[in-house]
């Protein structure tokens, strides 16, 4: 048991670092439709009889610097996040396509770079998430899946991996439409741009309104408690 938990925190530490991008890259050229084509089997494997897998690269695609390894791991993580959304079967959808991404797509997304980038798109036709569910997809330990089923850093991590990269990544899904989630990575030797940033308002972050905070963790909740008074709130504890 000591051996099994000590195992397990490991793991999730190491998702941890690659959510917080503090993990040490062993960067290479790498060309995506290669590695995509050499876990065919492997991708086979995890998703079983009852899904049929659809591979669509764009011929000749631009390379990218990246760790092999935590692309694979990128790709491994979606393609069983979209085989648990199809417990009945289903299609499954690998593309590869060469993008450009402009400074109005930049702004309207708030993040990535202005440049060429080559998408890893996966689309699945299972169950898809509602908006809410969508919205909290790449937080930390978030999961929709039972108790015992799952971390909930299997998202968080692929996001972490990819803004490492200097890429990043989007979602869209309907509930019994399936889902589709889109990781740009910058081509490799290609001139990158940030997008220019407008200042942000500083908003006024002061209240007087009554706020109940309900936590179990004592740290947690004198810390929560201390910021809200600081800011002006009556809190309820």
């Amino acid at each position: 048991e000591v051996l099994t938990l000590t195992q397990r925190a490991a793991s999730i530490t190491g998702q941890l670092l690659a959510f917080s991008r503090k993990q040490t890259l062993q960067t290479e050229v790498v060309d995506l439709n290669l590695l995509i084509s050499d876990s065919t089997r492997v991708m086979q494997q995890i998703i079983g009889e009852d899904v049929e897998l659809i591979l669509r690269p764009q011929e000749n695609i631009s390379a990218i610097r990246a760790d092999y390894s935590r692309i694979q791991q990128v790709l491994m993580n979606l393609v069983i996040n979209s085989r648990d959304a199809m417990p009945e079967g289903g299609t499954l959808c690998i593309e590869t396509r060469e993008v450009y991404l402009d400074e109005t797509y930049v702004k309207m997304h708030k993040d990535g770079t202005v440049g060429l980038h080559v998408m890893l798109a996966i689309s699945d036709t299972g169950t898809g998430m509602d908006t809410a569910t969508l919205q909290k997809a790449f937080d930390p330990f978030f999961t929709t899946k039972a108790q015992g089923k799952g971390t909930g850093l299997g998202l968080s991590t692929v996001y972490g991996i990819a803004k490492q990269h200097g890429g990043y990544i989007t979602a869209y899904s309907e509930m019994g439409h399936g889902t589709t989630f889109r990781i740009y990575f910058p081509v490799h030797g290609a001139p990158m741009a940030e997008a220019s940033k407008e200042t942000a308002r500083q908003e006024n972050l002061f209240g007087t309104e009554t706020i109940l905070v309900v936590e179990d963790q004592s740290e947690v909740r004198d810390l929560i408690v201390n910021i809200l008074k600081g800011y002006g709130y009556t809190v309820l504890e």
